[in-house]
């Protein structure tokens, strides 16, 4: 449960920077360019649990399945 909590939190965290950023950035060019980056940092944190599942390290990817089906944590 306290992975599902992390990536929720970094989320979180990385979602209120994007749009401080993006409140901060004058109208122009350089807005387009600074909304594209936060999505695609969004992107990269929303994809990374899922490639966790996917491939590379199968234990963080079976303890976030189990934290996303709302099951205890995988007894080890």
């Amino acid at each position: 449960m306290s992975l599902w909590w992390s990536v929720l939190k970094q989320l979180t965290a990385i979602t209120l920077c994007a749009a401080l950023v993006d409140l901060m950035m004058p109208s122009g060019s350089m807005r387009r360019y600074a909304r594209l980056v936060s999505g695609l940092i969004l992107m990269y944190v929303l994809m990374r649990p899922i490639s966790a599942l996917i491939t590379g390290n199968p234990e963080a990817g079976a303890e976030l399945l189990n934290a996303m089906l709302g099951q205890a944590e995988a007894v080890r």
